[in-house]
């Protein structure tokens, strides 16, 4: 007897873990257009204001030529395009949003999608294990405790959910995945010294030839 085993396609995300030179210039983008009232010693926030997040500035498109482009690039020679891509003509990258967030550990996002082909979020500084946050010590229990989780539906239809379980080994890391796929992140319960400090962004493509290089 022959089985033959058939995985049929899907879209997923892919990871990217920045050079120390990359986090090093995130962090430079969210000093220089942090509101009035933020503090940092190093890459710690000790002093904050009330708005939690902004725009960031990509001068002279470092980051969007030297880790967007080829992710981009890697993540369509693994998974494709996540939409129909018609037109003849290359044009850029299109870089649609750039902001930061830096949130307390009881604040979330739930879930939501993006505008744009790809979107990506960065995790720059995470001050909590998710061990820790899910062991329910404080008499709390929640599987999904600080976890940022995908959801998306298998080839029956079927609603299925993707955690990445958050802890300062992931700092650095860069997930890159289609705009539209949902997405939500889930609040803690300890109260630890410093703040969840992230980068995200949209991005586009217009007149891209399926095939065409960004680089």
């Amino acid at each position: 007897m022959e089985y033959n085993i058939n995985t049929l396609p899907n879209f997923g995300v892919l990871e990217v873990k920045l050079d120390q030179s990359h986090i090093d210039l995130l962090y430079k983008y969210i000093k220089e257009t942090a509101y009035e009232g933020y503090v940092f010693e190093g890459n710690e926030v000790v002093s904050h204001a009330k708005d939690n997040q902004w725009s960031l500035i990509d001068h002279d498109n470092v980051f969007e030529n030297e880790v967007l482009k080829p992710a981009v690039n890697k993540y369509a020679e693994t998974w494709g395009w996540p939409m129909n891509v018609k037109t003849t003509h290359y044009q850029d990258l299109e870089f649609n949003r750039f902001w930061t967030r830096i949130t307390t550990n009881d604040q979330y996002q739930s879930l939501h999608d993006h505008q744009g082909l790809f979107s990506f979020n960065v995790w720059l500084k995470i001050p909590t294990h998710w061990q820790e946050e899910q062991a329910g010590d404080l008499g709390f229990a929640h599987p999904d405790a600080t976890d940022f989780i995908f959801t998306y539906t298998d080839t029956i239809g079927r609603i299925k959910q993707y955690n990445y379980k958050l802890s300062p080994e992931i700092e650095g890391t860069m997930v890159l995945f289609p705009s539209d796929f949902n997405h939500a992140v889930y609040p803690g319960w300890t109260k630890p010294k410093g703040y969840r400090i992230s980068v995200s962004g949209d991005i586009s493509l217009s007149s891209l030839r399926v095939g065409d290089s960004l680089v």
